[in-house]
């Protein structure tokens, strides 16, 4: 059993946000979005502290979500169900890809009908957005960096630390920036999702309506 009174060290995304170990290729901006508006991000006025905050209020908007603070979770669909936000760098100032920090509790009481909406940043001063990704509590991975840490209101609590691209699929990365990542990910995934571009009005080949016939 491992034990830690406080947060990991490398695990404080925020006080961390300023170091990028892994720069963000300029041919790479024009397709992501920031957490900050263009006013911020050129002001140098931006606190840190507010990256979970701007990642909180992106995700409401991606995915239709209202806030709703509560112990177990931040949000609420707009069929009711309960939403937990989380967010992370891809990676911190010590070289490590970056992991979201999941309250066994959580899970446990979202486990029914309860969702967990993601969202990885690069980290650097603009924070640009590398992926949004929303699944079921039942399809979190099991994790065996598990840590008892104590909580400022939950108490003392089983953590579970989750590198992002083992619940963020590749394919939720904007196309043309996924080749940064492929490492991370499986061969196969890699095969099937690397050049593959969304399709907004494909329409049925007529070997798919013969076969549905």
């Amino acid at each position: 059993m491992r034990y830690r009174h406080d947060y990991p060290p490398s695990e404080d995304t925020d006080a961390q946000c300023n170091e990028l170990p892994l720069p963000v290729p300029s041919r790479m901006i024009w397709m992501l979005d920031s957490l900050y508006s263009r006013e911020e991000a050129t002001s140098g006025e931006i606190d840190p502290r507010a990256i979970w905050v701007k990642a909180e209020r992106r995700l409401c908007d991606e995915f239709g979500l209202e806030l709703e603070r509560t112990t177990w979770w931040d949000a609420r669909r707009d069929d009711g169900h309960p939403v937990q936000l989380k967010s992370c760098a891809t990676h911190y100032s010590n070289g490590e890809i970056g992991r979201f920090q999941i309250w066994e509790r959580q899970i446990s009481m979202l486990r029914h009908g309860g969702f967990f909406a993601f969202l990885v940043y690069f980290p650097e001063y603009r924070q640009y957005i590398v992926a949004t990704h929303m699944i079921p509590t039942l399809d979190i991975p099991e994790s065996r960096d598990r840590w008892l840490i104590r909580h400022e209101t939950m108490g003392t609590q089983w953590c579970s630390f989750i590198e992002w691209p083992e619940i963020v699929p590749l394919e939720a990365i904007p196309f043309g920036c996924r080749q940064k990542f492929t490492e991370y990910y499986s061969g196969d995934e890699v095969e099937n999702t690397l050049h593959l571009q969304p399709s907004m009005n494909a329409e049925p080949s007529d070997e798919t309506e013969e076969t549905e016939q």
